[in-house]
């Protein structure tokens, strides 16, 4: 089921313009971004606001329909944006690539392939 324009608007200016998993603006990308099921609805995710997160095609295209299952250990999970602090899991380097300060900081960053060009 596809996102209301009004829920999309919502979603928008709560990750303000942002990817939610990386933090490419839409300036940087030239347009408005995505709306991504974090928990897929294929995977008994809903529409709510809390599950939604503005996406580049980039990361909602390497997340796909990745859900793990609630007993997969942390090394498996990705970083919520609504709930998980970034710099806590991910830092960058002074040249500009992310390493994962955590288990969870490194399957981010490798899940979605963040250290892209």
């Amino acid at each position: 089921m596809a996102v209301s324009t009004e829920t999309r608007a919502i979603v928008r200016v709560a990750f303000g313009g942002r990817c939610g998993y990386c933090g490419v603006s839409e300036t940087s990308v030239g347009g408005e971004l995505e709306v991504d099921h974090f928990h897929p609805l294929a995977a008994g995710g809903s529409d709510d606001i809390e599950n939604l997160v503005y996406a580049c095609t980039a990361c909602n295209r390497f997340k796909g329909d990745y859900a793990p299952a609630h007993d997969a250990p942390e090394s498996l999970r990705l970083l919520r944006p609504q709930r998980d602090d970034f710099g806590a899991h991910v830092e960058e380097t002074v040249h500009g690539r992310l390493i994962g300060l955590t288990p969870r900081g490194w399957f981010h960053i490798q899940r979605l392939h963040l250290n892209r060009p």
